[in-house]
């Protein structure tokens, strides 16, 4: 029911401005804002999140230097979530 709620109600907006990854997510009006430095990035991770059939859904996650992990898109094809990854390295001048 959590993941329900989370696909329908949830959001999430991500902006690169310089070289800073600006984030907020929230759920029915309350929402949280992030920013993140490109340095404090240590990895992009692809986790499969829902499956349904041969159909799975991912989160594309952030894997910050101090270890902890950010979602910072949530219920994406395979296909979409490595082309968002891809922009927002390219966007942020990353590069591991």
């Amino acid at each position: 029911m959590a993941i329900s709620f989370d696909l329908w109600f949830g959001t999430i907006k991500v902006e690169v401005i310089n070289r800073e990854l600006h984030i907020r997510s929230g759920h029915l009006g309350i929402t949280r804002s992030r920013v993140i430095a490109a340095s404090a990035i240590q990895d992009f991770v692809l986790k499969s999140n829902l499956q349904q059939g041969d159909h799975i859904w991912y989160d594309l996650q952030l894997k910050l230097i101090s270890g902890r992990p950010v979602t910072v898109g949530s219920g994406l094809d395979k296909q979409e979530a490595e082309w968002f990854r891809a922009e927002l390295k390219k966007d942020l001048g990353w590069r591991a």
